[in-house]
């Protein structure tokens, strides 16, 4: 499959990487704005020899010069600012899989710019997916595999606790660190704090439960340091957030119950993520260490993407795929 980046931000870069070490996938296009990054080989950017791929900063160009590829976007989390650059994307003839967050499952928070790429992906007949590992994987297309252990299913609570220290500075930033816990609650009114996507997850997974979920609650509150906190990136004093707790709490028809639990924070003791099912019979599923969201991102949305292919036209999500194939 001949593949185009669009984004190569730290997640675009990951996935450059990997499909250059895939027999699958071919890498011919690369598209960005940042002028730090535009007129360079892909290879050099990445720290290795050029590979013959510039990156580039006119999209239509890129997309027009390689028809039949295929693209994998990732630049934005909000949909309406990635809307315009997919909807070039299929305008232009490609299929592809973004990690857009709000993409993940748009019909509930963006019912009219879902319907509008789906119009248009249908009319060209090309398939656009949303998708990563939160939202797409590890809190809503999992849980639902797992849940058909059980039967009679009452609840369905998924926990997702990250240590941030040891991941990358655009994450120990989303998280608030070095904010006043009045500044942190200030930008989640605004949108501007907090993980997106956590709504999403929770839709995502009524729908593949084939639940109908009549009350959402969604709250995300900081997590204050009670000493100093030192990372790479971050001095964090006390009384400053060093995290967040990030709930959404959803309620079907019938009283079952959909809880997801995400905590991320700068020197949190421990980190896991854990499925957790009230059924019959009980279930209880842990990664024990956690899964590397970021690594787990660029597989699973280059698995998605050689899914791609077999699919039918249209704005999809990971409700309407088949099992992804491993990279």
């Amino acid at each position: 499959m001949k593949v185009i980046v669009y984004g190569l931000g730290e997640m675009g870069k990951r996935m450059a990487e990997r499909i250059l070490a895939s027999d699958a996938l071919d890498l011919v296009g690369a598209i960005d704005i940042d002028p730090q990054k535009v007129g360079r080989d892909v290879g050099e950017l990445l720290g290795r020899s050029p590979i013959g791929v510039t990156v580039e900063d006119n999209a239509e160009k890129v997309l027009t010069d390689h028809p039949g590829a295929f693209v994998v976007h990732t630049t934005v989390s909000q949909l309406e600012k990635a809307a315009p650059q997919i909807l070039q994307i299929l305008e232009t003839g490609h299929s592809g899989v973004s990690t857009t967050e709000e993409l993940s499952y748009p019909w509930v928070r963006h019912p009219d710019l879902a319907r509008k790429l789906d119009t248009v992906a249908k009319e060209r007949q090309r398939t656009f997916v949303g998708t990563g590992v939160n939202p797409g994987f590890l809190m809503d297309y999992f849980p639902a595999v797992v849940a058909a252990l059980s039967s009679g299913i009452q609840s369905i609570t998924v926990r997702r606790y990250v240590n941030a220290s040891l991941r990358r500075k655009p994450l120990q930033a989303k998280i608030g660190s070095g904010l006043t816990p009045m500044e942190f609650k200030r930008l989640f009114d605004e949108g501007k704090m907090g993980h997106v996507g956590l709504v999403e997850s929770a839709q995502l997974l009524a729908r593949l439960l084939q639940w109908e979920i009549k009350d959402l609650k969604e709250t995300c509150d900081p997590i204050v340091a009670n000493e100093t906190v030192q990372t790479e990136f971050f001095k964090v004093e006390p009384g400053f957030v060093r995290g967040m707790r990030h709930q959404v709490k959803a309620v079907d028809t019938r009283g079952r119950t959909i809880h997801l639990d995400l905590l991320m924070a700068l020197d949190h003791p421990e980190q896991y993520d854990e499925v957790e099912i009230e059924g019959t019979p009980p279930v209880r599923v842990r990664f024990p260490e956690g899964v590397h969201g970021d690594m787990a991102t660029v597989n699973v949305t280059l698995s998605v993407l050689r899914r791609v292919p077999d699919l039918p036209p249209g704005l999809l999500n990971m409700a309407d795929l088949p099992l992804p194939i491993p990279v």
